[in-house]
């Protein structure tokens, strides 16, 4: 599913009813490395709550499915349709998906059984009501590319929540550094620890 085609996205009853019934989507903000994986995972195991891991790359650039840029209820309800798709499949890495793809679960047996027993193979979960889209780097990048970007997403919808997840500065870059996405962060330049917590620091 590397080009969302709405067309082909035909949901079926059980999955039209979560659609109607999700009235808040969660967007959390910062660098990477930054524990959304795990909040996401937290968020993931609530009986009321999904989690969508990245696939910022394929909704973002979509006119049909970004409605960070095109603040239609319309274009809104095409993205949580596609994220209802994307949530039963998926893949780690940027293309995304279900969390439980991520390698917060994929590499911990911990977090599988505890999904497991509570839920054992459903994917979506039948009362859920929100979505969790854990892609904070893409969707602040995304946002920041213009200055009225979270205001007017704000203004135009009342069921989007930000958060912040705020860890521990030196260990975030330490992080990146260990895990190479500083070179998503500091671009142009050589990345150093004091210029990747700087970026932390400041954006």
């Amino acid at each position: 599913m590397d080009d969302i085609d709405l067309k082909k996205i035909i949901l079926s009853d059980a999955e039209l009813s979560i659609l109607k019934n999700i009235n808040q989507i969660i967007l959390p903000l910062g660098p990477q490395r930054n524990l959304t994986t795990f909040i996401g995972a937290i968020f993931s195991l609530h009986p009321e709550a999904l989690t969508l891991n990245h696939a910022g790359i394929r909704i973002l650039n979509n006119p049909n499915l970004c409605f960070f840029d095109d603040c239609r209820r319309e274009i809104q309800e095409n993205f949580l349709k596609a994220s209802i798709r994307l949530l039963q499949d998926g893949e780690r890495g940027a293309l995304g998906g279900s969390i439980l793809k991520a390698h917060a679960f994929a590499d911990d047996i911990g977090m599988q059984n505890l999904y497991k027993e509570k839920y054992g193979d459903v994917l979506l979960k039948p009362n859920a009501k929100t979505l969790f889209w854990k892609d904070s780097y893409r969707i602040q990048a995304h946002l920041s590319q213009r200055s009225d970007g979270y205001t007017q997403l704000l203004s135009s919808f009342e069921n989007v929540k930000f958060v912040l997840p705020v860890r521990n500065p030196i260990h975030s870059a330490n992080s990146n550094i260990r895990t190479g996405h500083a070179r998503k962060l500091i671009s142009n330049q050589t990345f150093t620890f004091e210029n990747v917590v700087t970026y932390i620091l400041t954006n």
